[in-house]
């Protein structure tokens, strides 16, 4: 590659975006890509993007800390399946919010395997989906789901989770629910 502006990441990264939105529509299973190691902002955009964030969101070990005394009118909990079903509207909205925003946003984020969003719900059904929820005065305010990784070096134990997306109402961001 070669790019002659200052804006060297931002410019690489709608490339690979362009790039990267042909190949996921045409099936593509594995991508690489060689960046030269003294190529920081190259290099940063890649490592923020959304491809290659997949190490970074497995989980062991975890625990719900609520850190600060004003989540005390919040209830965290996680969802069984009759609750996915009970809550399947607030669901979807949190999910098209997140899509939404995603589409905005300066990672790169495919989402057109992802639509309709009402076909997506399914995926909260599946048996390995665990859901954890947010409530704020008993309305659904946000969430996370996660199923077992794939990533092969965390699979080592079988205990290892992956967390997937996170959907935060918009009037309840910044204050570290997610």
């Amino acid at each position: 590659y070669g790019i002659r502006n200052k804006d060297r990441g931002k410019v690489m990264g709608h490339l690979f975006q362009a790039t990267a939105a042909e190949i996921c529509e045409k099936y593509g299973q594995s991508l690489r890509i060689n960046i030269y190691a003294h190529d920081f902002d190259v290099l940063n955009m890649y490592i923020m993007s959304a491809f290659s964030m997949d190490t970074t969101d497995v989980i062991r070990n975890t625990y719900i800390r609520i850190p600060s005394a004003d989540r005390n009118d919040f209830v965290f909990a996680e969802l069984d399946k009759t609750q996915v079903l009970e809550y399947r509207t607030d669901v979807i909205e949190l999910y098209r919010n997140l899509i939404n925003h995603l589409r905005v946003s300066p990672i790169f984020y495919h989402c057109n395997g992802f639509l309709p969003i009402e076909d997506r719900f399914e995926d909260f059904l599946s048996e390995d989906m665990r859901i954890f929820a947010a409530f704020h005065n008993n309305q659904l305010v946000g969430m996370i789901d996660s199923e077992p990784t794939d990533i092969e070096f965390a699979q080592a134990d079988g205990k290892a989770i992956r967390m997937g997306d996170v959907f935060i109402k918009s009037n309840y961001r910044g204050r570290g629910l997610g």
